[in-house]
């Protein structure tokens, strides 16, 4: 047995995955199957299309709501980071207390993206797409603040994450 939420536990009900397959968490990688543009998901082949479908994955109440409130959040928490970061870069605020608080605002934002969190999928996906993200990974390697605490949590939210479709 394999636990799953009520939702989908309700909205599979007695669907038969033999007469149309669907994807097994166990066996296959949702990822491969499913994307994800504008915080909808997206089938990227028929095995995806039947899991979002039978599953009902794009409940816009219930769950494209949600995933656009968390990822609109997840937005304005890297752009508030990346307007202290570049205050720090310019040479604005330069104090090391201002650096420990760009360093882990980044890396409270990216654990949010672990596969064990809720909505880590949408997070991930946000994170790793944003390019305020991008402009701060660069800032970073280049002032020696990327360290292997940072690399390991961006390995491990590309787990997580559903390329855009």
């Amino acid at each position: 047995l394999l636990p799953s939420c009520k939702r989908c536990n309700t909205n599979k009900g007695d669907y038969d995955p033999n007469s149309e397959y669907i994807i097994n968490p166990c066996i296959d990688d949702p990822k491969v199957h499913i994307g994800m543009k504008h915080y909808r998901l997206k089938g990227k082949d028929q095995v995806g299309k039947q899991t979002i479908d039978a599953l009902y994955l794009n409940d816009s109440e219930r769950l494209v709501q949600p995933r656009f409130l968390i990822g609109n959040q997840v937005i304005v928490s890297l752009e508030e980071i990346t307007d202290k970061l570049k205050d720090y870069y310019s040479g604005i605020s330069t104090s090391t207390r201002r650096k420990n608080i760009i360093v882990n605002g980044i890396k409270s934002l990216l654990k949010q993206g672990l596969p064990s969190k809720d909505y880590s999928a949408t997070i991930a996906t946000i994170i790793l797409n944003d390019d305020n993200y991008s402009y701060c990974k660069d800032i970073f390697k280049e002032l020696n603040l990327w360290d292997d605490e940072l690399n390991e949590l961006e390995i491990m939210l590309f787990q997580s994450c559903l390329t855009l479709v």
